[in-house]
């Protein structure tokens, strides 16, 4: 372009007596010997000058077209100038942009965020955790692009690029760490080649995880290895390079230790899957026998060390042989004295034999070699013929059985009036089963058996409709089953043992369920989403009841103390008041009605309330609104230990 506008000079030449715009120097140069038009790099520089005005639009105007050839070409440089400028420009803009990228796609995200939160009439505390995840998550989305890039390579590359980046987290798993330390060091290079294929296989396996601050987290047979934060687990603080869960590789859900953990900051973690390693063990035992001995040696020695611990800790709660009454928890002072007449004369009709011969078996029925861990009863108004009962063994299984009536029983059921149909369960009246199946009075025929649980059940009930059975395991898990055909209707599970569980008598489909750490959980169980969870203490939740009302949910816990929550619907459920009931854990509560004449019980019943050495009849009092407001202990009977076995 410098060189077209001096080309001007030589379109319109000196002696035509047209002006040119290099005359405008005749005047700043009469002093002065080389002259602009006769001396060429003086020439060039101004042309240079004159176009690089032009290009940036900054046209001092000091020199300019003196006639229509020079303001043709003056236009055409214009043109050609401010297009070359705006390209120049749009390159180093786009240069700029790309070197903060990822700051552009977070502010981007930011805002997005703030439009969201503003359109949703999002409260200040939740706007503020929003904005203190998205700030602090920064990092994991830029690991998030990584492994995208990571996925591009080949699968060599990527072998060692994962595994240079996870070396340091690696290292510190005691277990993994020796295949790593044994890497390189080793006689045989087959297996020094096999160790490593292996440790960047597992490499590739784990997976990063955020929580956000106050989040609890946590599931079981995943091993967790902090990365970025402070979290909770286990009552200790883990920071970065803490790991827990390596009992992810143990199969029995008993010998775990809890999963659940609470992140106290914003954390980073790199989490591995018991599937994905076993698949990887179970993929190098034929190519390498001696990594597949290992791993199953350290899980052994892990397995013996739980084991040994499980069985202290329950020898160690095991409750003590006590044949006396527990102090003095009561609230009524007047029936202390009943209680100790009570107790006496229990004493001594049992030393006189009488209480011990009135209960004696009338049959025995063995259907397992398991130990039986509980039993229920379930559509004792349903059939006119037999009842069901529900026995759980120590291996996991559920058998349950029609137990038949005897005569005497099918004699008191003539009238219909005295078996009622309970409502909402749809099945044929009990009057319309024929006793033609053969069945005598004294038959006990399995009904349906149920597998499943890996582990002992430790509590069962029948659902409001008795139509499915409800079972509870150590492994975990809870499981409703179709108590004709014996398929599992839906299976829910925990990073703990469930250890009470009961349906809501307003609303069916809720199921509410209690274990450790005093969380009471309420599920939706038709569409299987958890709907609440509400913390009531730090002893675990070992029995749950509603009261007659159903207004009012009763919770005992393992440190003898009896919670009482009240709520219009079970997912408003809010502690009104405590009671300490025992000194020991409540294992079970159930509702009964006051006698006729019972004594002067308030009205609304009696509570029973069972601890593992005695029984607790407590009164339960409504105000006249239907409040339930007091807890009353009505008597306490002790359990005496049975005798030992004869030698």
């Amino acid at each position: 372009l410098a060189n077209l506008w001096a080309l001007t000079l030589v379109l319109v030449e000196e002696g035509e007596g047209v002006p040119r715009w290099v005359d405008g120097f005749g005047d700043l140069e009469k002093n002065i010997a080389a002259k602009t038009k006769d001396t060429p790099w003086k020439l060039y520089v101004t042309s240079l000058y004159f176009t690089i005005y032009t290009m940036t639009s900054v046209g001092y105007g000091d020199i300019g077209p003196a006639n229509i050839v020079e303001t043709i070409v003056a236009m055409l440089m214009v043109i050609v100038s401010g297009i070359s400028w705006a390209i120049v420009l749009g390159q180093v803009c786009g240069i700029v942009a790309n070197l903060e990228s990822d700051e552009q796609a977070f502010r981007q995200t930011m805002d997005e965020l703030n439009f969201m939160m503003r359109d949703r009439a999002m409260p200040l505390d939740l706007r503020l955790r929003l904005r203190s995840f998205f700030l602090s998550n920064k990092s994991a989305r830029r690991r998030a692009k990584h492994d995208r890039i990571i996925a591009s390579i080949s699968p060599g590359l990527r072998g060692e690029v994962v595994m240079e980046i996870n070396r340091k987290w690696i290292m510190k798993v005691s277990f993994l760490n020796q295949f790593l330390v044994e890497d390189g060091n080793v006689e045989n290079s087959s297996l020094d080649s096999v160790f490593s294929a292996f440790i960047v296989e597992v490499s590739q396996q784990m997976e990063l995880v955020v929580h956000a601050q106050s989040e609890i987290f946590g599931v079981p047979q995943v091993l967790y290895i902090m990365n970025r934060g402070l979290a909770s687990h286990g009552l200790r603080p883990r920071s970065q390079g803490a790991v827990w869960g390596m009992d992810f590789v143990l199969s029995d859900m008993t010998l775990l230790e809890p999963a659940e953990s609470l992140a106290l900051t914003y954390v980073e973690l790199t989490t591995l899957k018991r599937e994905a390693f076993l698949q990887l063990v179970e993929k190098y035992r034929t190519v390498c026998p001696e990594l597949w001995r290992r791993v199953r040696r350290f899980c052994s020695w892990l397995a013996l060390q739980r084991a040994i611990l499980k069985e202290a800790r329950r020898r160690q709660q095991q409750p003590r042989t006590a044949v006396r009454p527990l102090g003095p928890v009561s609230f009524v002072p007047s029936l202390v004295q009943e209680e100790e007449e009570d107790d006496d004369y229990w004493q001594e009709e049992e030393e006189e034999g009488e209480v011990a011969s009135a209960i004696l078996p009338v049959q025995e029925f063995q259907n397992s070699d398991s130990a039986v861990s509980c039993l229920c009863f379930g559509q004792e108004r349903f059939h006119k013929l037999y009842m069901l009962l529900a026995a759980a063994f120590e291996d996991g299984d559920v058998v349950i059985f029609r137990c038949h009536r005897t005569e005497m029983e099918r004699a008191m059921l003539l009238n219909e009036c005295q078996l009622p149909i309970s409502p909402g369960l749809h099945r044929s009246p009990y009057w319309s089963l024929d006793a033609s199946d053969g069945a005598t009075s004294s038959d006990i025929a399995v009904h349906v058996r149920l597998r499943g649980h890996a582990r002992a059940v430790t509590s069962m009930f029948f659902n409001p409709s008795e139509d499915a059975l409800v079972t509870m395991s150590e492994d975990g898990s809870v499981r409703f089953w179709d108590v004709d055909t014996g398929e599992v209707l839906q299976t829910l599970r925990d990073s703990r043992p469930v250890q009470a569980a009961v349906f809501s008598p307003l609303q069916p489909q809720i199921f509410l369920s209690g274990g450790a750490g005093g969380l009471l959980r309420s599920i939706d169980v038709r569409a299987a989403t958890p709907l609440r969870r509400l913390r009531l203490c730090r002893a675990a939740i070992r029995a749950l009841a509603f009261d007659g009302s159903g207004a009012f949910l009763l919770a005992g816990t393992a440190s003898g103390s009896l919670h009482v929550l009240a709520g219009s619907d079970p997912t408003t459920l809010t502690q009104q008041f405590e009671v300490l009931v025992a000194a020991e854990a409540l294992l079970d509560l159930a509702l009964a009605r006051p006698p006729p004449g019972g004594g002067g019980a308030p009205a609304g019943g009696l509570l029973v309330a069972t601890t593992a050495s005695s029984v607790c009849i407590i009164d339960c009092v409504y105000s006249s609104l239907g409040g339930l407001t007091c807890l009353a202990v009505r008597r306490r009977l002790a359990l005496q230990p049975p005798p030992p076995p004869p030698q």
